[in-house]
């Protein structure tokens, strides 16, 4: 609505008009308008959200075609949360490149200045950096934690870390095709269980993995810049 202005609302004749905005209610039923693709994510977590030792992580990557080792190619626009069967033609490859690091770095860098400042309102944001030695030491299957169990030390020190040995079971990926964007997502539903050192007495390290770690704590979310070296040897950087 444009008020030409008057003597009464203050404004002199021939004065630039003045633009006055109403704000409109967000559709007929004055509800909050919700994005489909976060309420499915969210009813999927909830289905598990009472199972003990509970790990929600959230991964940027590219969905990669099996064939053709290249990023997928898909008849949408916009992201969408792929169906399970057509993980059986493409997977998930975590990585960026290392440009792409350190934009992220000096993005989360930036807030964590800006959190510490005097007379910020928000919460704050904190910083941290590790290293650390993951071992995958193989259980036997009899083993009631069978299969793999992760073991985290210092990578300086060699000690063990507090909570340091893990029995990871994977629950639930829900696989998030972005085209629009430069990365695809991956949220994984897994249970991370303390295992006894008595029950990796007789394991064999089956693979290492080197972890040289930023993370920045945001309330009750972690983010967690990792460049990765494993051995036998290959190096990828994820968040």
């Amino acid at each position: 609505m444009e008020n030409n202005g008057t003597e009464s609302d203050g404004i002199q004749p021939g004065s630039p008009k003045r633009v006055l905005r109403r704000l409109y209610e967000p559709n007929i039923f004055n509800d909050k308008v919700f994005d489909e693709l976060v309420i499915f994510v969210g009813k999927r977590i909830s289905e598990h959200i009472s199972l003990p030792n509970l790990e929600i992580e959230a991964k940027f990557g590219l969905l990669m075609d099996r064939q053709t080792n290249r990023r997928i190619e898909m008849n949408v626009l916009t992201e969408t949360v792929l169906p399970g069967y057509i993980m059986n033609h493409c997977y998930f490859m975590t990585n960026m490149t290392p440009e792409q690091h350190q934009r992220f770095n000096r993005m989360f860098n930036e807030l964590v200045e800006k959190s510490q400042k005097p007379g910020y309102k928000g919460d704050r944001i904190h910083y941290k950096h590790t290293k650390e030695i993951d071992e995958y030491v193989e259980q036997p299957d009899r083993s009631r934690f069978g299969g793999k169990v992760r073991v985290s030390r210092d990578e300086k020190t060699g000690e063990l870390l507090p909570n340091a040995m893990i029995k990871k079971r994977r629950i639930l990926d829900l696989n998030i095709y972005s085209p629009s964007c430069p990365f695809d997502c991956r949220i994984s539903i897994n249970t991370e269980d303390p295992v006894p050192k008595s029950e990796i007495a007789n394991g064999r390290v089956d693979y290492k993995r080197f972890k040289d770690r930023i993370s920045y704590s945001y309330n009750n979310i972690k983010f967690d810049l990792t460049q990765v070296k494993e051995s036998p040897v290959r190096k990828k950087i994820a968040l």
